[in-house]
């Protein structure tokens, strides 16, 4: 009678395969989106930034003007730079530029306060059928707010001042707004 020994050597490469399907699937392809996502947030809080810094400078007209600096010719730069290149964003970049009155003083004319809210359209760098969710699956919005003094309170004659209250108004507009970072 004849035995037959099998060997148990090469029983794992029978489990590789489907082991590195679902390794793929589900660690390899949502790891890339969160990477991208990354970037995508970061891209867009330094866009952010610089509208900000550059509004400080402008006249209000000139910052709030929708052809202007600000809200067109900006995020045309950025879009074509490295960060702004790597970041896949949808096409509409929201900037709404709110001027505030700073802190009054009793010899010196009061502050102005600049904020600029930008909102992006992330997409993921890879869709997964799987993952329904925003950021993995479909896209979704990231709002940025940012404030800064203007530099001269007169570039802010003829702004729309508002009182230093927050405002929402931003915020709701997005429609699905995850994540909100600002700079006090």
């Amino acid at each position: 009678m004849r035995t037959n020994k099998r060997s148990k050597r090469g029983t794992a490469i029978a489990e590789a395969g489907p082991a590195l399907f679902f390794l793929i699937i589900f660690m390899f392809y949502p790891m890339l989106d969160l990477m991208g996502l990354g970037l995508a947030f970061y891209s867009g809080f330094m866009l952010n930034t610089w509208q900000t810094r550059e509004a400080a400078l402008l006249t209000a007209s000139e910052a709030q003007a929708v052809d202007g600096h600000i809200r067109k010719r900006l995020p045309e730069y950025w879009r074509k730079s490295g960060l702004g290149s790597l970041a896949n964003v949808g096409e509409d970049i929201d900037t709404e530029v709110i001027y505030e009155d700073g802190v009054a003083d009793a010899v010196l004319k009061a502050d102005k306060v600049i904020r600029v809210t930008t909102t992006v359209q992330y997409r993921p760098w890879l869709t997964v059928p799987f993952f329904d969710m925003p950021g993995l699956g479909k896209p979704f919005a990231i709002t940025f707010s940012n404030r800064g003094h203007v530099e001269d309170p007169d570039l802010a004659q003829g702004a729309q001042l508002i009182s230093s209250a927050p405002s929402t108004s931003a915020d709701a507009s997005a429609g699905q707004s995850v994540a909100l970072a600002s700079n006090p």
